[in-house]
């Protein structure tokens, strides 16, 4: 991140620098977990009369995210909406990741129920994302029954992260009955086991 922050200073100098370039450098802050580097240059990108595009959001967001500051997060998606730039499924999912990091599974739910709303539908990165902040907080009842939802009544099919996720929430609330039973479904499931599957019930 320090590199790129230099190419892109070194680039402002001789007045080369665009969003494209600004959008990598807030992209390299979040990989290395410097989200005020990243908030910062998203202030830049303004500043410089530059337009900011989903890219420069979404990867502010993910470095919030990183960061563990769901707060700041929710300000940069509420900047979106005043500016008319439509958030997209990955604002989404990254807000989403975003607020489990922050230990905010209520309002993790409550966006999984919003976002049609807003013409993105979620998909299963959004709902193992809302799982997950379920299972940070353990609210294991509410994990199974958004997997439920999953399984039952959505759109969406759940893969091997679904069932890890929900059988580890299962899990850290010493739920072993449904942490089993999901185990046992999974090995019926057409979906490929990893070594976080076997791990979470041997916990």
């Amino acid at each position: 991140w320090q590199a790129a922050l230099n190419l892109l200073g070194q680039a402002h100098l001789l007045r080369m620098h665009d969003v494209t370039m600004c959008n990598a450098a807030i992209s390299a802050c979040a990989r290395g977990n410097q989200w005020q580097q990243a908030y910062g240059l998203l202030a830049f990108i303004c500043f410089e009369d530059l337009v900011p595009t989903n890219i420069s959001y979404n990867a502010t967001i993910s470095a919030c995210a990183r960061g563990h500051e769901w707060v700041r997060a929710s300000e940069i998606l509420d900047s979106m909406q005043q500016i008319h730039v439509p958030p997209d499924l990955i604002t989404y999912n990254t807000f989403v990741t975003a607020l489990g990091n922050g230990h905010q599974w209520e309002l993790a739910l409550q966006l999984l129920g919003e976002m049609p709303c807003s013409h993105a539908w979620p998909d299963v990165v959004t709902h193992n994302a809302v799982i997950s902040s379920c299972e940070k907080t353990s609210q294991w009842a509410s994990a199974i029954k958004l997997f439920r939802t999953m399984t039952r009544c959505s759109r969406v099919a759940a893969d091997v992260i679904s069932y890890n996720v929900t059988m580890s929430s299962c899990s850290k609330a010493h739920r072993w009955d449904w942490a089993i039973a999901l185990f046992k479904e999974l090995q019926h499931a057409c979906l490929t086991m990893d070594a976080t599957s076997y791990n979470v019930v041997m916990a």
